[in-house]
């Protein structure tokens, strides 16, 4: 081919379209020709060299040059200049023609500049570039001055064109390009605009921003440029310098100018410097000392390298070129004449003064190419720019220097100047970063290695430089695209790692630790041979380095493995461990990172709940600071807000999607903001402290200009300080700053403020400037609207203030910089202003500008028919919606009001009021609706509570009805009706009153969001037939009604028939879903668009994904997916990530709202796994099992993941035949969890979709217990029963369903009890032999024990009824007479034979139907115990069902019985797992007694097992026994045989004897027994010890036994609570270690004692000790409260809300005396509300003016003592209430600032409140004054103390009790504007109804609790009398309760049973409630309580 082109080309060169068509063709062969022989190459080279030589004679058009001239460059870019000797013929015929006459040609020759000089060296191209402004000496045919203009035009363009060309070629060059291109302007006068145009696109090539900041930046190297080019400063361009004129100029640059025009200019004679002078003459003020001394370090700077390059003979001056021996000569002459010229005084003064400067310009002109080729073995040319330097001029400089400072400058610097080595660093790296080409940035690098090299190590700057040198590589490799520069910078930290930071590694652990992940991500974006070097030098080299810090050194080894070994973790500790690694690297994420981090996830799922359980169970935000799973979560928050690489934005939806569960047990998932340290210190301070704080992590920033001016604030700030200790900041970060501290010189902490710039302010923005931003940002949809909004408003008011030290200007630039700065000190900021403020006319000014933007934000957004009952998360579609940018303006906004909030005791006074929690007269409406729609929910329900106290006098409104009676008050319900839905707390809900359902449209959105959709359906169906058809609300509702009442398929015809609508679509695309519809096509791209577009409803979106996923997976035929429809899933995982972006993430009802929408996509790409074979459907259902479904509170959550689930399996189940049964069992499974959480229509939808496929029994029985759910008790007997009588049902089913039927039987009395046990129960029984099925066995043992102990309690109460006496009587009767009949001497007569014969045969019947009920009695009773037994034995289900065991037990002691397997009660007794009985315990041990009886024995036996294993539970109550009259012993010094001491009873010999038998069992025990009776006896006399004063605080005297205790290892504190183990090993628990010398007294006549003991763990415990007082009782009232709160853990409902009473621990030590566990934190109620003589309470301190509560207890008690009537009393108690009220809501004000905190106070308390009233009244506690409750100030949870009146012995007091439980004004206050509605009530009525559930439970135990023969009051008075008798001494029995005892039963089953005062039949829960909490507020109850109880508090 090609000898046929050559051929051609010697027949046909001269035909110009001819050899157009050759050349093009041999363009194209040329690279082939290359791969072949040298001939070849040379023919083809011959043939365009001929060519060549023809263009140069013109004899081509220019179309056929340019194909010459291309062949040409192809030719030298092949060549590369190896194969021919005359190769530079190409190169230079394409240089040469860039001055030929053919513009066209030119320019395309310029264009191939690219292929000649890529290969050049820069001295080549710099001669090439001098020589281009030859071109314009050719002559030119054409005289004409009009053709010689345009040519001189066209030259003018290749000259420009060249130079871009050449800047494209090498960006190297782009320095001489730019003094070239102003050369050429300056000689060829060309054209400012065109020069500007030009000097733009040569910018934009070479990445410079302006050309103005380069000449800027390179002013020096312009001068050099310019002067030593001969040329006139007059003639530079000013203009590009953004100068107007050279005056302007001049005065810009004088500090270069000066020192260049004296050096290259003027011979190094600065004093004939003409430049100087004529800086002199536009600035006469100053003299010419004045403007050398401006410009001394510049001087300076200049020629200093070259006064050291002739000291220390660093160049040998016959081999230097002459313009450098010419600038030596010069730079000396300029040194020394500086110094002529300035007196030597002020000379050395300006040196050392500038030394800082001067060394940071003779830095940032280091350049040393040589070594820097070395450094980094890449080959740089030598610029040969005459004033940079060596390295080696650069360490004489710091020499010369040192020698004129007598010291190392460097270390000089770090000691007393670190800011000036600070900013060295700074410039170079800016230098470093700055820099476009590799070359340059190589060289600016080894100038930065080099610098840091010479700065000296262990000084106080060692952590600020090690940490910036890590970071700013750590940064520039994070932010370099390609390989080039990363390998430079990777190169680069590393020799900084091996020659500075290997020796620094404790203190740049962090800055490792975040290396280390963005390594990782180079990695990931295909740097890995870049980056690989640097990993295994840090993870392996460096790794010893690092061992003080563990964290670090984890994420270190999981980077050296890959995160892959030992990714199954054994432990919680170890899983905990590795997350917090996975932690670090969040930061950086990486992907790698996250796909690890999933699998972590994946393989370790069972501990993500158990690292919950952990956390305290009452959920507060404090949590979090401490939960790794919470932490996990918001890091992965953060990135999915953050990143907009979708890969990792799936991968962290993937991680979310795995940790993801619906029950975080907190509200919040980040801890709150610590606001002590904002209420504690001043404004001025904190503004500083919060400024220094911010700074400090913006210090590291990847801009240097940034870092530097953070810098130098900080330096001028920390002036402030004189101890860097006193701030909040991190040890590593105090040691960054440390340097920056100065030792003297310190500032006071003063802010005044500008008033000349307050007055400006006021006059030009009238408005405020807070509003004036946000109007012009409102309508702005950019994603920076925020920071924009922020910034503004920040730097407007930083002008404002003038603060003691400077440091506002460079703050300001900081500002201006970093959004972030300003997020932090805004607040702050406006808090100083106010503190400044002097005047209350700039106080209320502020104040109205703040208000103005709430009052904006209100008119823009609120409606009056604010959709109340929706979620404000969910509210874009309606008017209201606000985006990104709009919530966080109102954020900061809200910010400055909290603040401000916080600080305002600081301010000036600007009213009388003690406190009004709104100092600026906010609109807190106004702020509370803002803080509603920008998803601050919490913050919304704090300031309307603040303002519903505020619109009400101060006082929480009583009653919701109340609160919708104040002016906005219905309004403000709307609000807080939205933020409770959005919260999930739907209690709080009908706290916010119930007015609203009268209007037809929140009724209709009520009853959908209750769940009543039926109810709902007919509401929409009437509205719309009158007439509202328009109404698309109304279609929406009647759609959605459809939907959730499980009705699909009419939901979807409907939605059909409606016009198409957003919100309809997520209705549509459910139904079809679930109805399995995929007719409809969805284009996911245009969603994906869609959702990243604010406009569009995102649930319609996320339904629609759903649809089009599901569609793809399950609405394909095909048998195998393909993988390229991932792709949908994928985007609707980004967004999801977009929704995420906008919603409050910091709330846990946020992030269930995101982790339920991954969930759904996990799920069905599942499913594609199983359809493309990756995993097994085995394998999926076993993940989708439900005791694998996510962890959740509410069911609500993991509805549509059931439904979607059922859906893929009912396809599964088309496809996987010979999987149909276990799939159906999964479905079936997921239709009973539904129907148990309450979702009846949905079970039923559910068991309809499986009925399709198959109709076993089980769906039977699924569908059965449905319809019994649903009220249709026919259907549901009817079903079941064909399960019960068909023989084929598997032995599994068989059995549930016996058990169902008979539970259902019982339910509806179809028959007897013995009936159903024998039919169903014990059948049930006989059947499950054949499975092992534990669950239900387990389940029929108690329903047996059950059914059989209520027969048994019928029988008793048969027994011992009047009847059942009576027929005994008779019968005895009839004994009588058959006996005297038959005893009688003489003949009967007829008729008293006959007599005699009837009366024996009644006899015989009476007989036999007493022996009947005695023998069924003891059948029942066998029955009950046997499976009461076997439960206990086996199952955990109905552990406290041991008292009613214990129950039966002590009625019967003598009961026993034997089966026919040999089956024993004592065998089942003692087959009981001993910690079963540990709850019984009180209640067993008292009845220990000295016979040698089956009961005695067997009670021994089992409270001896207790002791052996679990002695911590047992031990302390068998000495309480053993040592009950030791009181007396010790007290009185008896020994033992006094004839004072009397005789012990026999339960305490009992106790002695087993004490003694358990010392003998082994070592331990000895140890334990031991200890356990010197702890005992020792604080037994110390609770005997009277004080020898009154004191309060008291030593303890050196005799008592308690101070000699001590490291009693072998038994914990006695007021330790220790978790029951089931392995019964207890060697980690807190033992005793020693007893503080000191006891304090808390008042009491028996002066109990305060003392503190020390503990193994080094905690600090506070003990109670008693003596001469029973405690047993308040131990009872504790035991009771302990299972109560099982109870309350165990029910689903009350655990989801949290009910629980709080405890403490009590332990008796003997009879009169015991230890109490002190309750750290709390004071008592009266403590907090009435105070103390010495400490005013809250009822002083916030209402001052109202009535004491001296005065108001005075007056009742005056009633009281004048005999007053009721009514009298009512009148005096009503007149106090109107003149006294409620403060108690200021207790949460005051303690918890933060409004999460204060929620959850508030939440806890009412929850509080409401359990222990309810309980309090079950068990008629009472004496409840306000001494007697204690709050707790860390939880706010309420603690009763002293139960000395219980079981309503407060009705027998001389003034009787007459109210129910405490529930006055100021406990109801703190319930907020709610009142006792809502939360309290519905809380009460849970509790309730948890023990009205459980009232047998409760009676039983409360039954042996009140049984307990140490009880005080079942003691008779004749026992008490004679105790030790042998009637006390057989007491064992619960039936031998006293009448008070049998009393107080029934009493409590009264309550239990609502049938309390006579009510018949009892009345329901919210009855029950309603009454009590009427009765406990009832002033006509209160007025008539005891004055000491003060029911007005």
């Amino acid at each position: 081919m090609f000898q046929l082109i050559a051929n051609i080309c010697k027949e046909m060169y001269r035909n110009p379209k001819a050899s157009l068509g050759i050349l093009k063709t041999l363009y194209n062969m040329i690279e082939s020709i290359w791969s072949e022989n040298e001939v070849m190459k040379q023919n083809c080279c011959i043939m365009i060299k001929s060519y060549l030589q023809r263009c140069e004679k013109s004899y081509y058009p220019p179309a056929v040059a340019a194909a010459v001239y291309k062949c040409a460059a192809k030719i030298v870019s092949l060549n590369n200049r190896r194969y021919f000797s005359d190769e530079t013929m190409f190169e230079e015929s394409i240089t040469n023609q860039i001055r030929g006459d053919i513009h066209s040609v030119r320019l395309y020759c310029c264009h191939l500049l690219q292929y000649v000089f890529r290969n050049f060296t820069n001295d080549h191209v710099s001669s090439y570039l001098a020589g281009l402004l030859n071109m314009f000496l050719i002559n030119v045919l054409h005289k004409k001055e009009i053709l010689l203009k345009d040519e001189a035009t066209n030259r003018t363009h290749t000259i420009l064109r060249a130079y871009i060309s050449l800047v494209e070629i090498n960006k190297s060059l782009v320095h001489q390009v730019i003094m070239e291109v102003l050369r050429f302007q300056k000689e060829k006068t060309l054209n400012m605009h065109l020069t500007e145009k030009i000097l733009k696109r040569i910018c934009h090539i070479s990445n410079v921003k302006e050309i103005s900041v380069y000449l800027d930046d390179n002013v020096l190297s312009v001068l050099h440029f310019w002067f030593t080019n001969n040329l006139t400063i007059e003639t530079l361009p000013f203009n590009l310098f953004k100068c107007d004129d050279i005056n302007v100029f001049l005065e810009r640059y004088k500090s270069w100018l000066i020192p260049a025009d004296a050096l290259w200019n003027s011979g190094g004679n600065i004093k004939e410097s003409s430049l100087l002078h004529l800086i002199k003459q536009n600035n006469k003020k100053q003299s010419l000392e004045e403007i050398i001394e401006d410009s001394f370090p510049h001087i300076v700077a200049l020629s200093l390298p070259y006064v050291v390059i002739d000291k220390y003979k660093l160049h040998c001056l016959s081999e230097l070129p002459a313009s450098f021996k010419e600038s030596l000569e010069n730079g000396q002459k300029m040194f020394h004449q500086t110094g002529q010229m300035l007196t030597r005084d002020k000379w050395t003064n300006l040196f050392v003064e500038n030394v800082g400067e001067i060394l940071m310009l003779t830095a940032v002109h280091l350049c040393d190419h040589s070594d820097a080729n070395r450094l980094f073995g890449i080959d740089i040319q030598n610029k040969n720019r005459s004033f940079y330097y060596s390295k080696r001029v650069y360490l004489s400089v710091l020499d010369f220097i040192g020698e004129l400072s007598d010291c190392s400058i460097m270390q000089y610097l770090c000691g007393n100047q670190p800011l000036a080595i600070f900013n060295i660093l700074f410039k170079v790296w800016s230098r470093v970063i700055n820099e476009n080409c590799p070359e340059s940035r190589i060289s600016a690098l080894h100038a930065y290695i080099t610098i840091l090299e010479s700065i000296p190590q262990e000084q106080s700057s060692d952590a600020f430089v090690c940490n910036f040198a890590c970071k700013s590589f750590a940064h520039a490799i994070n932010d370099s695209d390609n390989s080039k520069n990363v390998e430079i910078y990777v190169k680069g930290l590393k020799i900084i790692f091996e020659r500075i930071l290997i020796n620094k590694a404790d203190l740049i652990k962090t800055s490792v630790s975040q290396l280390l992940p963005i390594l990782m991500i180079k990695q990931e974006e295909g740097f890995v041979k870049e980056c690989e070097p640097l990993i295994h030098y840090l993870t392996v080299e460096m790794k010893d380095c690092l061992n003080g810090s563990e964290d670090v050194l984890d994420f270190m080894s999981s980077v050296s493995q890959g995160f892959v070994d030992d990714m199954e973790c054994s432990t919680v500790k170890s899983f905990t461990e590795k997350l917090r690694t996975y932690k670090l690297s969040l930061v950086y994420p990486s992907y790698e990172t996250l796909l690890n981090l999933r699998k972590c996830l994946i393989t370790n799922k069972h501990f993500i709940d158990r690292c919950l359980n952990d956390l305290n169970s009452k959920g507060f935000s404090e949590d979090c600071a401490t939960s790794i799973i919470h932490q996990i979560i918001n890091s992965l928050n953060d990135i999915l807000k953050s990143t907009r690489d979708n890969k990792t934005i799936v991968e962290t939806c993937n991680c979310l999607a795995e940790i993801g569960i619906y029950d975080l047990k907190t509200l919040v998932t980040v801890p709150p903001r610590d606001t002590h340290k904002v209420v504690s210190v001043t404004p001025t301070k904190c503004f500083v402290t919060i400024v220094v704080k911010s700074l400090s992590e913006t210090l590291m920033d990847d801009n240097p200009t940034v870092t530097s001016r953070a810098a130098e604030t900080l330096s001028n700030i920390l002036k402030c300080f004189e101890d860097i200790d006193t701030i909040d900041i991190d040890r590593q970060c105090k040691q960054i700053l440390k340097p920056l501290v100065s030792s003297s010189n310190t500032f006071p902490v003063t802010i005044k403020l500008n008033i000349h710039a307050y007055t400006d302010y006021s006059i030009e923005y009238v408005d405020g400037i807070f509003l004036r931003a946000l109007i012009s940002n409102w309508n702005n949809n950019s994603k920076d609207v925020g920071h924009d909004w922020l910034q503004r408003v920040t730097c407007t008011l930083l002008k404002l203030i003038k603060p003691t030290c400077p440091y506002l200007d460079t703050l300001y630039e900081v500002c201006q910089l970093k959004p972030h700065v300003c997020r932090d000190i805004l607040a702050p900021l406006v808090g100083v202003l106010l503190f400044s403020s002097s005047t209350e006319g700039k106080i209320e000014m502020l104040g109205t500008q703040i208000n103005a933007v709430f009052n904006y934000v209100w008119e823009q957004t609120f409606e009056d028919k604010v959709d109340s009952s929706s979620n404000s998360r969910e509210s874009s579609a309606s008017g209201h919606g606000l985006d990104y940018g709009q919530k966080q303006m109102i954020q900061y906004m809200l910010d400055i009001v909290e603040f401000v909030r916080l600080q305002r005791a600081y301010y000036l006074r600007i009213n009388t009021e003690v406190d009004s929690l709104n100092y600026l007269n906010l609109e807190y409406d106004k702020v509370a609706w803002a803080a509603t729609i920008s998803d601050q929910n919490l913050i919304a329900v704090y300031y309307g509570e603040l303002w519903a106290f505020a619109k009400n006098g101060g006082v929480p409104p009583a009653s919701p009805e109340k609160a919708a009676s104040l002016e906005g008050g219905e309004n403000m319900q709307r609000i807080l009706r939205k933020c409770y839905v959005s919260i999930g707390d739907t209690d709080a809900v009908e706290g916010c009153g119930t007015a609203h359902l009268t209007v037809e449209s929140e009724k209709r959105k009520y009853l959908i969001h209750t769940g009543q959709f039926a109810d709902a359906l007919l509401l929409h169906d009437a509205a719309l037939s009158r007439g509202a058809r328009a109404d698309r609300a109304l279609h929406a509702g009647v759609a959605r009604s459809l939907h959730k009442s499980g009705m699909h398929h009419l939901a979807l015809q409907y939605i059909k028939s409606l016009p198409d609508n957003d919100y309809l679509n997520e209705i549509k695309y459910e139904c079809m879903s679930f109805l399995g519809d995929w007719s409809e096509f969805v284009d996911t791209k245009e969603l994906d668009e869609n959702s990243r577009n604010g406009n569009f409803n995102p649930n319609s979106i996320l339904r629609a994904f759903q649809y089009a996923c599901l569609r793809a997976c399950v609405g394909e035929e095909t048998t195998q997916i393909d993988l390229e429809k991932i792709v949908p899933l994928n985007r609707a995982k980004i967004a999801v990530a977009t929704l995420c972006q906008n919603l409050n993430m910091e709330t846990s009802q946020s992030v269930y709202k995101i982790v339920r929408e991954l969930h759904i996509f996990k799920d069905i790409e599942d499913y594609y796994s199983v359809r493309s074979a990756d995993i097994s459907i085995n394998d999926l259902l076993k993940r989708w099992r439900t005791e694998n479904l996510p962890r959740f509170n509410d069911f609500k959550y993991v509805e549509a993941l059931i439904s979607q689930r059922v859906m893929m399996l009912e396809h599964a189940a088309g496809r996987y035949h010979d999987l149909l049964k276990d799939i159906v069992s999964l479905q079936i499974q997921y239709a009973e969890l539904s129907l148990a959480h309450g979702r009846i229509q949905m079970s039923q939808r559910l068991i309809a979709t499986v009925k399709e496929l198959q109709v076993p029994d089980e769906v039977t029985l699924a569908e059965s217990e449905i319809s019994w759910a649903k009220g249709h008790r026919e259907i549901a007997i009817s079903l079941l029963k064909n399960v019960v009588t068909n023989p084929t049902v598997d032995a599994t089913t068989s059995a549930a369903a016996l058990r169902q039927y008979g539970l259902w039987m019982a339910e509806s009395k179809r028959e007897n009890v013995r009936d159903i046990i024998e039919k169903y129960l014990l059948k049930s029984l006989d059947v499950m032999k054949a499975t092992d099925h534990k669950q239900t066995r387990f389940k029929v043992y108690y329903d047996i024990a059950k059914f059989a102990d209520a027969e048994y309690k019928q029988v008793e109460a048969y027994m011992n009824s009047s009847v059942f006496e009576n027929k005994v009587k008779c019968l005895e009767n009839i004994k009588d007479t058959t006996s005297s009949l038959r005893s009688t001497q003489q003949s009967l007569t007829r008729d008293e034979q006959r007599a005699l014969i009837v009366n024996d045969r009644f006899r015989k019947l009476d007989e036999t139907e007493i022996a009947n009920t005695k023998a069924v009695k003891e059948n029942f009773l066998s029955l009950a115990m046997r499976y009461y037994l076997r439960s206990l034995k086996q199952c955990e289900l109905n552990n406290l069902c041991v008292f009613r065991v214990i129950s039966l037990w002590l009625d019967n002691p003598s009961f026993d019985f034997e089966e026919s397997n040999g089956e024993k009660f004592t065998d089942l007794l003692h087959a009981i797992p001993s910690r079963k009985f540990i709850t019984v315990l009180p209640q067993l041990v008292p009845r220990l007694n000295t016979e040698r009886t089956a009961f005695a024995e067997n009670l021994k036996k089992i409270i001896k097992r207790c002791a052996i294993d679990h002695p911590h539970h047992t031990l302390p109550i068998l000495f309480s026994l053993k040592n009950s009259d030791k009181d007396k012993t010790i007290t009185l010094n008896l020994k033992p045989g006094n004839t004072q001491s009397r005789a012990q009873e026999p339960r305490v010999v009992a106790a002695q004897a087993l004490s003694a038998e358990l010392s003998k069992e082994n070592e331990s025990m000895a140890s334990i027994m031991s200890q356990m009776e010197r702890m005992c006896d020792a604080m037994i006399a110390f609770a005997n010890l009277e004080p020898s004063s009154k004191e309060v605080k008291q030593a303890i005297p050196a005799t008592e036994r308690i101070l000699r205790l001590g490291h009693l290892d072998a038994i914990p504190v006695p007021t330790a609570t220790i978790p029951i183990r089931d392995d019964c090993t207890y060697s980690d628990f807190p033992a005793l270690k020693s007893f503080d010398n000191y006891f304090e007294l808390v008042g009491g006549i028996n002066f109990p004692k305060k003392v503190t003991c020390l503990d193994s763990t080094g905690q600090n415990r506070i003990l109670l000790i008693k003596g001469k007082d029973d405690l047993r009782q308040d131990a009872v009232m504790q035991q009771v409260f302990n299972i109560v709160n099982a109870l309350l853990e165990n029910n689903p409902v009350t655990s989801r809300i949290k009910l629980l009473i709080r405890t403490y621990k009590v332990v008796p030590l003997s009879r009169q005396s015991g230890v109490l566990e002190w309750c750290v934190g709390t004071i008592p109620l009266g403590g907090y509300l009435v105070g103390t003589k010495k400490t005013p309470g809250a009822h002083a301190r916030y209402r001052p003016k109202d009535l004491s509560c001296m005065d108001a207890r005075k007056k009742m008690e005056t009633n009281r003592e004048s005999r007053q009537s009721n009514n009298e009393k009512l009148t005096v108690f009503l007149n106090i209430l109107r003149d006294f009220k409620p403060v108690f809501h200021y207790f949460f004000t005051e303690h918890y600032h933060n409004p999460v905190s204060w929620y959850e106070r508030r939440l806890a308390y009412t929850k509080s409140v409401a359990a222990s009233s309810m309980v309090g009244y079950i068990l008629g506690l009472g004496d409840r004054h306000v001494q007697n409750i204690l709050i707790d100030k860390h939880t706010a949870e309420v603690i009763h103390i002293d139960f000395g009146i219980a079981f309503d012995q407060g009705k027998a007091l001389t003034t009787p009790e007459t109210v129910p439980f405490r529930l006055t004004q100021d406990l109801v206050s703190g319930f907020g504007s709610s009142g006792v509605e809502g939360i309290f009530r519905r809380s009460c009525e849970k509790t309730m109804q948890l023990l009205r559930d459980n009232q047998e439970t409760l009676l039983t135990i409360l039954e042996v609790l009140l049984c307990d023969p140490l009880y005080t009051w079942i003691i008779s008075p004749k026992q008490q009398n004679t105790r030790g008798s042998k009637v006390d001494n057989l007491n064992c029995g619960s039936s031998s309760k006293s009448g008070l005892a049998q009393r107080a039963l029934l009493t409590v089953n009264s309550k239990l049973s609502g049938t309390e005062g006579g009510v018949a039949g009892g009345v329901a829960v919210p009855g029950q409630v309603a009454r009590l909490i009427h009765t406990a507020m009832d002033p006509n109850n209160l007025c008539r309580l005891f004055p000491g109880w003060q029911p007005y508090l």
